[in-house]
């Protein structure tokens, strides 16, 4: 159930609140984040056969399932598919927590069982090859600069999904909002700071956790 607050104005809805319904919700999203781990690290994978160092294929890809999947069940559960997203609503207070916890298992599980299936899927050592996305900051970023640079480009995908989605009043109803969302998420601006096999960054973290993980590349 989706419960609509009074905006400050006085002239109709604000922020939606998320609660309820827990089980479609935790499917929707499971299957959102799988999809943007499958098609996200999978295009890692095929843009390093045909060396693409661009990564413009990879921007693509990420930006483009993340759309298609925010508009597929972006009406179920909001289209998170990322526990900082999740993280925000519930410091804004627009999520009951124990869903939230709900949304997170559902997040990460998907990412695991999404890396589990490439790592099974993929040729040969391509998995290992590409460490499967895992991020790696450039050769000339410090650790510092890193933080810095994840915590604003969290701060700009958090703030459109608010903007677009969270709110009654923005462009979820209509196509800008779900590719405004993918595009927000679109990491080809990033590949001054980061080593190409680098794609959609850590603020989705529920994308480059599970690679990690499973390959042990931090």
């Amino acid at each position: 159930m989706e419960v609509f607050s009074p905006a400050a104005s006085g002239r109709g809805p604000s922020l939606v609140t998320v609660e309820g319904d827990y089980l479609r919700r935790a499917f929707a999203e499971f299957v959102g984040t799988f999809a943007l781990v499958f098609v996200g690290v999978g295009s890692i994978a095929a843009a390093s056969q045909i060396h693409d160092s661009s990564l413009v294929g990879v921007a693509l890809a990420h930006g483009l399932v993340i759309a298609v999947m925010a508009s597929a069940v972006g009406h179920i559960s909001g289209g998170h598919f990322n526990p900082a997203v999740t993280l925000g609503f519930v410091l804004a207070r627009r999520m009951n927590p124990l869903l939230a916890i709900v949304y997170w298992a559902a997040q990460f599980l998907a990412a695991v069982s999404g890396a589990l299936v490439l790592k099974w899927v993929l040729p040969g050592g391509l998995a290992d090859a590409t460490k499967l996305g895992a991020p790696a900051l450039g050769a000339q970023v410090s650790s510092g600069a890193g933080v810095v640079l994840e915590a604003i480009l969290t701060f700009f995908l958090v703030w459109v999904i608010f903007a677009t989605a969270a709110d009654p009043r923005g462009a979820f109803k209509s196509i800008a909002g779900p590719h405004t969302s993918g595009c927000t998420c679109d990491p080809s601006g990033r590949r001054r700071w980061a080593r190409p096999r680098r794609a959609c960054g850590s603020r989705v973290p529920a994308r480059p956790r599970p690679p990690e993980n499973r390959l042990r590349a931090w």
